[in-house]
């Protein structure tokens, strides 16, 4: 009997670890856009590192302004931004220059902006002879709700009076206050009169539009000088609008419309190109200083109001300084200079022009609430 064969049972193997879990995914594909926008951008940052200016080659590219804003004791800052700023004005420092003269000459103009200040503050700038109305004049020029400020800057103005007072008094003793009242021209509505019934040009609808906005003043007459102060502004703007070249002088607009107040608008018209050079060659008209000095004199008053802003902030919080008198303090002196720096290196000499209508933010949250 033959014998029976057996088969060997046979033997699973285990599948290799490679074959449990199936074929290999292909490695992922990296995006080639991500790659191109991050060389562009490594491209861009060392092209501008490459292109930007360095400090020397500003120095020597603006050293004509620089050397004369050394010769100032400004603190300069070599920033393209404020460089290019001072360019602008270039031609303006010369006249800067000669207003801010040496020390003493300097205390003395910081001790005119102080009195004016002072009498300003304490309310007796009415005390003055033939100045009797203007009791509240502070509280006229300072509120942003129904006063001045809402057009026009209290350091603005008050630079402002200062300036012209020190042309149309200059051996006067009174207050440098007492200029910004002399700057009606055309004069208010006389008599009972409030406003213009029929406005004839843009400076009396100005005029109505600002007494509008001044409910804020209370007495009568300083209301409507201050509306005529605002008005006599806002057309001196409104002509620099309308002059040629107008999109070109937007930075300079406030040293225009401080030059008509001595040549009028017929300055705007000159052959001169439309830059800065409008005011530094203009000629004296009558016994009117030229244009250049009186923006230039501005420029440094109002560095040395800001300054005093600034340093009463300081005293607000508790910072002691020296038993000097303020106009004689290094310190000061130093806070005047570096606002002048900002003053001629900000467009407009960092003052914002605001028309009557504009709403206030107090007038529109309200119109919001009331759904006016």
């Amino acid at each position: 009997m033959a014998k029976q064969q057996t088969s060997k049972p046979q033997i699973k193997t285990r599948p290799l670890r490679n074959e449990r879990r199936g074929p290999k995914p292909p490695p992922p594909r990296r995006s080639r856009g991500g790659k191109t926008w991050l060389l562009a951008t490594l491209l861009a940052i060392a092209g501008w590192w490459a292109w930007a200016p360095g400090a020397d080659m500003l120095r020597e590219r603006h050293a004509g302004v620089l050397s004369k804003a050394e010769a100032l004791r400004l603190p300069v800052n070599t920033s393209s931004e404020e460089l290019e700023a001072l360019e602008r004005v270039g031609p303006l420092l010369d006249s800067v220059g000669l207003e801010m003269g040496e020390m003493n000459e300097l205390t003395g103009k910081i001790q005119i902006i102080l009195r004016g200040l002072e009498l300003l503050h304490n309310d007796t700038l009415h005390l003055k002879p033939g100045l009797e109305d203007f009791r509240g004049t502070w509280d006229a020029i300072t509120s942003f709700w129904g006063g001045a400020a809402r057009v026009l800057p209290t350091d603005a103005a008050v630079a402002l009076a200062a300036v012209e007072t020190s042309f149309r008094t200059a051996q006067s003793p009174g207050s440098s206050a007492s200029g910004l009242w002399q700057l009606v021209n055309p004069k208010p509505p006389g008599g009972a009169q409030e406003r213009f019934e029929k406005p004839a040009n843009y400076w009396q609808r100005q005029y109505n539009d600002c007494f509008d906005k001044l409910g804020g003043v209370e007495n009568l007459e300083l209301r409507k000088h201050t509306a005529g102060m605002l008005a006599h502004w806002l057309n001196n703007a409104h002509n620099v609008d309308r002059a040629p070249g107008a999109q070109e002088l937007r930075d300079i607009k406030v040293p225009l419309i401080l030059a008509q107040y001595l040549n009028g608008p017929s300055l705007l018209n000159s052959a001169a190109e439309p830059s800065i050079r409008l005011v530094t060659q203009a000629s004296a008209v009558g016994k009117n200083p030229p244009p250049r000095v009186y923006v230039a004199r501005f420029a440094v008053y109002l560095a040395i109001t800001r300054a005093y802003n600034e340093r009463t902030l300081m005293e607000g919080m508790g910072v002691s300084e020296s038993d000097l008198p303020l106009e004689k303090r290094p310190v000061f002196q130093e806070s005047v200079r570096k606002h002048l720096w900002w003053v001629l290196t900000t467009p407009n000499f960092g003052i914002e022009l605001r028309p009557p209508s504009e709403p206030t933010m107090f007038e529109r949250v309200t119109q919001y609430f009331t759904g006016s």
